[in-house]
């Protein structure tokens, strides 16, 4: 989604990216073998925790995001679960003369671009 920010000074554009399923894409792209499999991250199904990012295909066999890790095990045990060691790089931007915007949560970005 684009948002043109308004109001007095240089325009500037800011891209929003809602990662819901992006999280667990960026996996499948970074390790092929997971390609057309379930993927949940958030931790092992034994970890205390959440779903922050579910694959399509985990998606279509009832997992959700935000259900407990165990939970999704449970619905989906052939699902591979990560801990999503992609997150921390894909939220360090290089510098940018535009001030950053705060993050929406951990599971959502907005990243301003220069027009």
């Amino acid at each position: 989604m684009l948002e043109y920010a308004t109001g007095p000074g240089p325009r500037r554009v800011v891209v929003h990216a809602d990662v819901d399923a992006f999280l667990a894409s960026a996996e499948q792209a970074a390790d092929p073998s997971l390609r057309g499999r379930p993927v949940v991250v958030g931790g092992l199904p034994r970890d205390r925790g959440i779903v922050i990012s579910s694959s399509y295909e985990a998606r279509a066999l009832g997992v959700r995001n935000g259900m407990r890790l165990r939970d999704a095990h449970r619905v989906c045990p052939r699902a591979v679960f990560r801990r999503g060691a992609i997150w921390p790089s894909l939220t360090t931007l290089p510098a940018c003369p535009i001030p950053p915007v705060p993050p929406a949560s951990r599971k959502a970005a907005s990243i301003p671009i220069a027009r």
